[in-house]
């Protein structure tokens, strides 16, 4: 069942101009959510969500129309049908390759996160709260594709671009291994900086691939022939689907990322031989600046 913890901190991602409400019985105070399945509602603008499994599901589906949307959702299910078939075949050689590189404890070591509210988008099972001090940190999971882990923690079925919280909620948003599956990196950008308090930091693990050398050329290497080996295990759900829907170097996602933030640290982490560079961000949102200011 939803917190009324988390309820109070949901947001309409349709209008973003209200808190979210339970729908209203006669058997319960209002506000207070009911067990089992339930819907709820923006008082604004009328939309509903439904509650099932005791998460909410908070996607703005009026809003995910148009082509790029159409291939985001050919895109989720490819990522889904990769996912099962790795938890339902781990003795794959290509599974166990790709769990062989484990960088979620070098991340959490590097951005050392001590307390506040974290949320984690693009969570998927949760893995990275347990890096966390509960008694320190409060943590919520967002993902548009929840796994049977979620209920194990505060989790919301949402879109990074549309995220369903009131401004300024958490002190720091992490995304690990996720902004290349995001549709409008733009848009996110814009939604972390809302949910952040002024202090707030975003932080990014994300994969690069770029040539400096032979190391990184064969790691560019092996990470195109692991895709290419996928597509072909895959290729039932559609081999003209992106598996994802950017791709970046070190100079290009901290440039994509700082046009709405300013770079605190940076840091790396080369798992395997073989597996892509991983880069670590931090970052603080862009302060606005006073009129008639220069730099």
């Amino acid at each position: 069942m939803i917190s009324p913890r988390l309820l109070s901190m949901l947001w309409c991602p349709a209008c973003q101009a209200s808190h979210l409400q339970s729908a209203a019985s006669s058997d319960r105070a209002p506000g207070v959510p009911a067990p089992g399945v339930h819907t709820l509602i923006c008082p604004a603008c009328e939309a509903s969500f439904p509650v099932q499994f005791g998460f909410p599901t908070l996607i703005p589906e009026d809003s995910l129309t148009g082509a790029e949307w159409q291939e985001w959702r050919d895109h989720l299910e490819k990522f889904r049908a990769r996912r099962m078939a790795r938890v339902e075949n781990p003795n794959e050689t290509i599974v166990k390759l790709a769990g062989k590189s484990r960088p979620q404890p070098s991340f959490a070591e590097f951005i050392r996160i001590d307390r506040g509210m974290v949320l984690d988008i693009g969570c998927g099972p949760g893995k990275f709260r347990h890096l966390l001090d509960p008694s320190r940190v409060e943590y919520i999971g967002l993902d548009p594709m929840p796994l049977p882990e979620v209920s194990d923690f505060p989790f919301v079925q949402g879109l990074a671009e549309y995220i369903p919280f009131k401004d300024k909620s958490f002190t720091d948003v992490v995304v690990l291994a996720a902004l290349d599956h995001f549709r409008n990196l733009d848009r996110f950008l814009d939604e972390a900086r809302r949910v952040l308090v002024p202090r707030g930091r975003l932080h990014v693990m994300q994969s690069v691939h770029e040539v400096r050398g032979p190391v990184s050329a064969v790691r560019v290497l092996a990470h195109k022939v692991k895709d290419d080996l996928e597509e072909r295990r895959y290729g039932e759900h559609g081999r003209d689907v992106p598996k994802h829907l950017s791709e970046f170097t070190t100079r290009s996602l901290i440039d994509r990322l700082s046009r709405s933030f300013d770079v605190a640290s940076v840091g790396r982490y080369s798992g395997t031989w073989y597996s892509p560079t991983k880069l670590f961000l931090s970052f603080e949102p862009k302060q606005a600046r006073m009129p008639g200011l220069t730099s």
